[in-house]
């Protein structure tokens, strides 16, 4: 059974209209070998919640279009209540643009960095791993190039969460 979450992106400032699409696309190719499915949309008026099983809410901070030199930092983080991490998200939009270059690699680095804040949500795991997508820092290849796949760990983890069984 397919598990739907709806992400919901909250700009600061005007997104490329295309930006969500591109967002979702890399994000259902990561979690491909799982149930979980995600609508990412831009939070507006007009939000289509009604066939959706849970919302992530994505604070966007920044334009995406920094061109400062990377200064380093945190790109994304994960909202925690007495150490249960909730469905609150923070991407650094403009350090990420610093990060991997701006425009074209923007979108693909968001969904990377996104499905590694939500593993950490997901599998309610505040720690890293050694490698893969979900380890503690992401090179600026792993945010933009080629395809990026969980690790059979990962992927095991999050399906046992949504059908209770590996």
């Amino acid at each position: 059974m397919t598990h739907t979450i709806a992400i919901l992106l909250h700009f600061v400032f005007a997104a490329d209209p295309g930006f969500p699409a591109a967002v979702q696309e890399e994000l259902n190719a990561i979690f491909e070998s799982t149930p979980v499915r995600y609508q990412v949309q831009v939070e507006s008026g007009a939000m289509h919640l009604s066939e959706v099983n849970d919302v992530v809410y994505v604070n966007v901070k920044g334009g995406c279009a920094s061109k400062s030199p990377w200064t380093g930092g945190a790109l994304a983080t994960t909202e925690s209540v007495d150490g249960v991490l909730r469905p609150l998200m923070t991407v650094e939009c403009d350090k990420l643009a610093a990060y991997v270059g701006y425009p074209p690699a923007v979108p693909k680095a968001m969904a990377r960095v996104l499905a590694h804040e939500l593993l950490h949500y997901l599998l309610q795991e505040p720690h890293h791993s050694s490698e893969g997508l979900f380890k503690a820092s992401l090179s600026r290849a792993n945010l933009k190039q080629g395809v990026t796949l969980l690790r059979a760990a990962e992927t095991d983890r999050v399906k046992a969460r949504f059908t209770g069984s590996l």
